[in-house]
């Protein structure tokens, strides 16, 4: 889909409500307060700017994800995942911190919400309510893995809630969600369910969906975040059982480094664009789309929205 660029656009997300599209990234702009920015359409091609949702980084986050290092904050809000809950909208976000002066990575994942009649793009930090802390990591070996690039499934065909997260060093975990509050339920532990068996473990991003009898789970590898240079790639599984195991077309488990190859450095024919990934799947009617951040020469990342057969 083309239209005016869409630049400074990481971690893309959209939801429709009305007859508006709402999409919100991670911002890539530092200087400016909120990290998660907000834009919005009428087409899913020429995007208005709204603003940020967030006017600093919430206080029980900092403190969270400083446990181990008090002097070394987080920079920023990141990855966000939209969806509509009922008269709600509701973006998870996401909280990281690597502290240098101990080799620690202290995450989290936290979900904002605003009723839908309170939206109002000209004012967009008006009107969300932190809901708080929804899934934390502590350094390991306390936790295995990153709670951080959160996705959610409501499956259609129980009503379920699944939970799908992670990020380098740890890979992809799983876990189910109490639909009332958006957080998974209590005494319960997350599986793996991606992984690419090295020690850095590049792989992150994930999102599940369901259709025609599967659950796929695209995850996001290799290197982000490099300007043009970036490897950053998006494969896919699946399974008929939301918990796994996802295998690819040639039966490789996803938890063995498998994969099929959706979108790479050679998706693009005309060679301006590179590293694509961290995507969202959007579905509306029958038609699906894959939206993700790509890498121009120049090094910007830009809005990128294909549809998906």
């Amino acid at each position: 889909m083309t239209g005016v660029p869409v630049n400074f656009v990481h971690d893309p997300t959209i939801v429709k409500i009305g007859d508006r599209y709402h999409l919100f990234h991670t911002s890539n702009d530092v200087d400016d307060a909120g990290y998660i920015y907000w834009r919005y359409s009428d087409d899913m091609i020429n995007w208005r700017f709204a603003g940020a949702i967030f006017d600093e980084i919430p206080q029980y986050a900092v403190a969270e994800v400083t446990e181990t290092d008090p002097n070394d904050p987080p920079e920023g809000v990141w990855a966000p995942h939209a969806m509509v809950v009922g008269d709600e909208l509701w973006v998870y976000y996401s909280v990281f911190a690597y502290h240098e002066s101990n080799g620690d990575r202290e995450s989290l994942s936290g979900l904002v919400t605003i009723p839908i009649a309170d939206i109002d793009v000209d004012d967009p930090m008006s009107g969300w309510t932190d809901q708080g802390l929804v899934i934390n990591a502590e350094p390991e070996p306390t936790d295995r893995y990153s709670a951080i690039d959160v996705h959610v499934l409501e499956d259609p065909n129980d009503g379920k809630w699944w939970m799908t997260f992670g990020s380098y060093w740890s890979g992809i975990e799983i876990i189910e969600l109490d639909p009332s509050t958006g957080k998974p339920f209590a005494n319960t532990t997350p599986t793996n369910i991606g992984d690419t068996g090295t020690a850095l473990n590049p792989i992150e991003a994930p999102v599940l969906v369901y259709r025609d009898g599967y659950y796929y789970l695209f995850v996001s590898k290799d290197a982000c975040c490099q300007g043009y240079d970036s490897t950053y790639n998006v494969v896919v599984g699946r399974s008929p059982n939301p918990m796994g195991p996802y295998v690819d077309r040639d039966m490789v488990l996803m938890t063995d480094d498998g994969g099929y190859q959706v979108l790479d450095n050679d998706s693009d024919p005309t060679g301006r664009y590179r590293g694509p990934g961290h995507n969202d799947i959007y579905k509306e009617g029958d038609d699906w789309y894959i939206v993700y951040h790509a890498y121009r020469a120049d090094g910007l990342p830009e809005l990128r929205i294909h549809t998906l057969l």
